[in-house]
């Protein structure tokens, strides 16, 4: 869709300016329930956006233009081998960024950045299905990448530059069932 609004002043400011610009949002969503598999359900979803604006004066000169894209993907399943359930999963994100003009707070960047987990979920009782009240050990892992690249352009901002992350983390915990309706967990 497309807009156009003005911006509120003071009355006595005589500049008057008002924003002109568009969005666009794609979603895409899938999920199966496969049979006879380790998978007991995979999801996914992708999305994609554009938005931009323009900053215009009463005499048609454009001060500011911003611009973003984003796309987003995320794949996940639900897993079960024997006793032992979870999920297991990825989600990627991308992001291009532009704001040009006299008033642009930030300089054009780049964003990309990824992740990966699985998490698993193991009676300690022998014999007990995953529906049954029974003390649970829980295991997570996660890891994620992320780059943000800043472009070259208005000298206020200096140099473009990049810069890397890796985070891994991971999790250990315990839930034991106390009662149908009170559990204890801790990690």
């Amino acid at each position: 869709y497309g807009f156009t609004y003005g911006l509120p002043v003071a009355p006595s400011n005589t500049e008057r300016t008002h924003i002109t610009g568009s969005r666009q949002t794609f979603t895409l969503r899938a999920s199966t329930r496969p049979t006879h598999s380790v998978i007991e359900e995979a999801t996914m979803e992708a999305t994609a956006q554009r938005y931009g604006h323009r900053e215009i004066a009463d005499d048609g000169a454009v001060g500011t233009r911003f611009q973003l894209g984003t796309q987003t993907l995320s794949v996940t399943t639900q897993t079960r081998l024997g006793r032992v359930r979870g999920r297991v999963g990825a989600q990627g994100l991308s992001k291009q960024y532009v704001a040009a003009g006299e008033e642009a707070l930030t300089p054009a960047a780049n964003t990309v950045s990824g992740g990966a987990f699985v998490y698993q979920e193991w009676p300690l009782t022998r014999g007990a299905a995953p529906e049954a009240r029974a003390a649970v050990l829980q295991v997570g892992a996660r890891y994620d990448l992320s780059r943000l690249s800043s472009r070259n352009g208005l000298s206020k901002f200096g140099p473009g530059r990049t810069v890397a992350l890796r985070s891994p983390s991971g999790s250990l915990g315990l839930s034991v069932p106390l009662t149908a309706t009170l559990t204890v967990s801790g990690s």
